[in-house]
């Protein structure tokens, strides 16, 4: 991590660079920034485009056996505020 990335700015909390802090990195803060670095390294590959736009063609064109009818989605979502 670089004194660039969001989780030491965010621990200074808006400190000058010369300053110096105990505050602490939370570790969400250090997770967030490694799936952001796991997520370019993913989309920089040089087959991601290829793969994803396969999936998405798969997707798109693979009927569901799972029918979703009238009413359903709104009773799904009121069990959840339950």
């Amino acid at each position: 991590m670089t004194h660039g990335e969001f989780p030491w700015k965010k621990a200074r909390k808006g400190l000058p660079p010369q300053a110096s802090s105990t505050e602490p990195i939370l570790l969400e803060d250090m997770k967030a920034l490694g799936y952001q670095k796991l997520d370019l390294i993913e989309r920089e590959h040089p087959i991601y485009e290829s793969l994803m736009a396969k999936t998405l063609e798969d997707a798109i064109n693979t009927k569901s056996s799972i029918q979703i009818h009238k009413g359903e989605v709104g009773d799904w979502l009121n069990s959840l505020l339950d």
